[in-house]
């Protein structure tokens, strides 16, 4: 219990009762600051002449953290570049996405493709071979609209007469051949592509044994670093808002928070109510590096409705929430949500002034005292090194 003086008189408060957490779940909102405080009885509230005055207002509250999130691309498998000579042209940038046949660079401005296979490119190929690798060409050449069945394991004449065609379509000199070096072939299409590291830029001699392609994941994987205040504080689920390079902002949630080796926290990212985060806008994305980009994390939701400082509130046996009125008046209330100090209630007209316990925290919405009660030495409240600010 503690002990205030008011005018001369000492005035018992009863400590608050730990009722509340029943009443949040009657009232279905997930309030996980408001279920570490406890709540008075409508009792206690009335036998409480210490206390302070707070007029009700309208207005809408939420919450949410101002942080930066981290995109980053996850090379995925790279493959070597079998055609020997000049590099004469890169075709595709870092992060494009790329389907079956489309045109990765030039070598001795003959173009290579790209294709899907597991075998890679390791031999010349002519009429009459046979094997898995000449089935990865028959259904590159059917995806592309040659007439060759996709699953045909030996280059026969129909096949022969295809790759004349496709030829002719890349430009390059008609031939019965395909060498090792015009398909580059990666497991899976379509695919987003980045040279590697220690690709060899335009004007380089290749060998035919050259690092020059890496395949990334679809889209970049997206993370927050959080501190374990900041963790404490949201939850998976949480809506964040990206804001990118350009465009209009791009909406995810968290799927993990997950401790992180620096002694904080790492929240995942995944989309919301779609199948991507960054959508057709990925390639604004640099895939060497990471790009850190301006996120806002909601903690708690706009609300609207009638705001009380949360001491106000008051439960009752049947865990239903109230307020009293300066007039000693009972009004049960419906909790909207709590946010840094405030409770968002319906049920509450605007102007009606209750009573506030002393000692809360009323500033957020101003009150007025209506004894000169103070409080003094050991009986002054401890501060419990907790804060509601946002950071």
């Amino acid at each position: 219990m503690s002990r205030h003086t008011a005018t001369g008189r000492t005035t018992w408060i009863t400590r608050r009762t730990a009722t509340l957490a029943g009443a949040i779940l009657l009232a279905g909102v997930a309030l996980g600051w408001a279920l570490n405080h406890a709540f008075t009885s409508p009792e206690d509230t009335l036998q409480n002449t210490t206390h302070v005055t707070v007029t009700a207002q309208t207005g809408e509250r939420g919450e949410s953290l101002t942080l930066n999130t981290t995109a980053q691309w996850t090379p995925t498998q790279g493959a070597l570049n079998k055609a020997a000579g000049t590099l004469t042209a890169l075709t595709v940038a870092n992060g494009d996405k790329v389907k079956a046949g489309d045109v990765l660079y030039r070598v001795d401005n003959r173009p290579v493709v790209i294709a899907a296979g597991n075998t890679p490119a390791y031999r010349d190929l002519h009429p009459g071979d046979s094997g898995p690798d000449v089935k990865q060409l028959a259904a590159l050449l059917n995806t592309l609209g040659y007439s060759v069945e996709p699953t045909q394991q030996t280059i026969d004449s129909q096949f022969t007469a295809a790759i004349h065609q496709w030829h002719k379509d890349l430009g390059v000199p008609r031939s019965e051949t395909v060498t090792a070096g015009d398909v580059l072939y990666v497991p899976t299409l379509p695919t987003r592509v980045a040279y590697a590291p220690d690709a060899p830029s335009i004007g380089a001699v290749l060998t035919g044994q050259d690092p020059l392609i890496l395949t990334v994941a679809a889209e970049p994987a997206f993370h927050i670093d959080l501190t374990t205040a900041q963790a404490q504080r949201i939850t998976t689920g949480n809506t964040v808002t990206i804001t990118p390079p350009t465009g209009d902002p791009w909406i995810a949630e968290i799927t993990t928070i997950e401790p992180n080796t620096d002694g904080g926290h790492t929240a995942t990212l995944g989309p919301q109510n779609s199948d991507s985060i960054c959508g057709k806008n990925c390639n604004d994305l640099a895939v060497d590096t990471p790009t850190y980009l301006p996120t806002a994390l909601v903690i708690t939701p706009p609300v609207s409705g009638t705001i009380v400082p949360l001491a106000a509130l008051t439960s009752g046996t049947d865990n239903t929430l109230h307020v009293t009125t300066t007039t000693n008046d009972t009004i049960t209330v419906e909790l909207l949500a709590a946010v840094r100090g405030e409770a968002i209630v319906d049920g509450l007209e605007a102007g009606t002034d209750i009573l506030v316990p002393t000692g809360s925290d009323t500033a957020v919405i101003g009150a007025n005292t209506n004894t000169n009660a103070t409080t003094t030495g050991d009986d002054a409240p401890a501060d419990d090194g907790t804060s509601d600010d946002t950071p």
